[in-house]
């Protein structure tokens, strides 16, 4: 008699809810009509053709950047891997899990230049390592993703010395820094004593370089406006400013972000008030400027 009344209360239940979701399909707009069927042609392909399936796809494209031998090979894998994580937390799982891959992709990263088609390479990488140290639950303590890719060798000094080279660029230089501020974080929660590895310390000492270099630029782009605040200049030249100094500013705050990570480093705070600029021209630079960032 139970197993009759459990039955019956799953059939209620199961007819409820197929007549709920009729009510919704006829309340759908066009456009979501159109977005189900076009879901539903998808489902069908990839079940006709499993290779169509994102995680398949993720599995050859590691495959093949472990085989890539050049960067104009392994950026179409890249671009993969960048959808397929983005998307995909177990996609993101398959990618920490395959070190040998995350190893070719270091690998590559050191081998380019400042030029046009590695800069989009570099982009398509650091997308998909964030897209990683981002996926997991917001509730979760440690990232497990981010322990796992942390342990992959010379990650840190690859990502610092890409951080040294791309201080200029902030289509690289901001991704990497999220990164490796996740990686070490999840270090410094994990095991407080990897800051003592000579890999850690290496890392540090860039990571001030890098630090001084740009504090001595932001000096030098705020003694030219502090010059425009006394004399009229041009507008080109103070947007041009307004925007050096303005992206020096995150720049340092995102590298601040990471020093602080490490124990005996005092937190430093760096911002730009617009308001306080005398001078209309440099003040309405500062606005249109932060407005365009935000």
């Amino acid at each position: 008699a139970r197993r009759q009344v459990a039955e019956r209360k799953n059939s209620i239940l199961r007819i409820q809810s197929h007549f709920r979701s009729y009510k919704v399909r006829c309340s759908n707009t066009k456009e979501l009509k159109s977005i189900r069927l076009r879901l539903f042609d998808a489902t069908v392909r990839v079940r006709a053709n499993p290779k169509l399936s994102i995680g398949r796809q993720t599995m050859t494209a590691l495959q093949g950047l472990k085989s890539a031998r050049n960067i104009h090979t392994a950026i179409s894998f890249c671009k993969v891997l960048n959808f397929s994580t983005k998307y995909s937390d177990e996609c993101c799982m398959m990618l920490c899990e395959n070190r040998s891959a995350v190893t070719s992709l270091l690998r590559f990263i050191r081998s380019c230049n400042r030029s046009e088609p590695h800069v989009n390479f570099l982009k398509q990488i650091m997308a998909t390592l964030r897209n990683v140290v981002d996926s997991q639950a917001p509730e979760s303590e440690i990232s497990v993703l981010s322990e796992k890719l942390g342990c992959v060798p010379d990650i840190f000094t690859v990502l610092s010395e890409l951080l040294q080279m791309f201080r200029g660029n902030p289509d690289v230089f901001l991704p990497t820094a999220e990164v490796l501020h996740s990686l070490v974080s999840c270090k410094q929660s994990s095991h407080s004593d990897i800051f003592l590895s000579p890999e850690m310390k290496g890392m540090k000492k860039k990571l001030e370089g890098i630090s001084q270099i740009l504090k001595q630029k932001l000096r030098l782009e705020k003694k030219y406006i502090d010059h425009m605040e006394n004399k009229k200049g041009s507008d080109t030249s103070a947007k041009e400013s307004a925007k050096k100094v303005l992206q020096i500013t995150r720049d340092l705050e995102s590298l601040y972000g990471i020093l602080k990570c490490f124990p005996g480093t005092e937190a430093a705070t760096f911002t730009i008030n617009p308001l306080q600029a005398k001078n209309t021209i440099v003040r309405k630079a500062l606005l249109e400027n932060t407005n365009t960032t935000n």
